[in-house]
């Protein structure tokens, strides 16, 4: 799927799972009420804002939101995978603390996605 990722080159798509599956170790269940969510569409950002390398611009975003406190969660389109989102959540705001965590658990991308 290297089509998938912006200016990376035919290898993006190995590249990408190598990186993650060398430093993602496990996944956190987060419980949380959809209402606390607040979206980013896509229309808002610049035209080429699923570009590799981001652009600073979009790191400044959501340190402005963090900042504000505006949401505690902003749903945010990925970059990596068109028709998905990302969940940013913001552990400072005072929602926060009605979030459910769960235990830790052991993550590994399956070893097939490497090709």
């Amino acid at each position: 799927m290297p089509e998938l990722v912006a200016d990376a080159g035919p290898d993006a798509s190995r590249r990408f799972l190598e990186f993650f599956s060398a430093t993602i170790r496990a996944v956190i269940p987060v419980g949380f009420d959809e209402a606390h969510v607040e979206v980013l569409a896509p229309e808002r950002l610049s035209a080429r804002w699923s570009a590799y390398p981001a652009a600073v611009a979009l790191q400044e975003i959501g340190d402005r939101r963090v900042r504000s406190r505006r949401s505690v969660v902003l749903r945010v389109p990925s970059a990596v995978v068109p028709l998905e989102s990302n969940l940013l959540i913001n552990p400072g705001h005072p929602d926060f603390a009605a979030f459910s965590i769960g235990k830790p658990a052991r993550f590994a991308f399956d070893r097939r996605l490497r090709h």
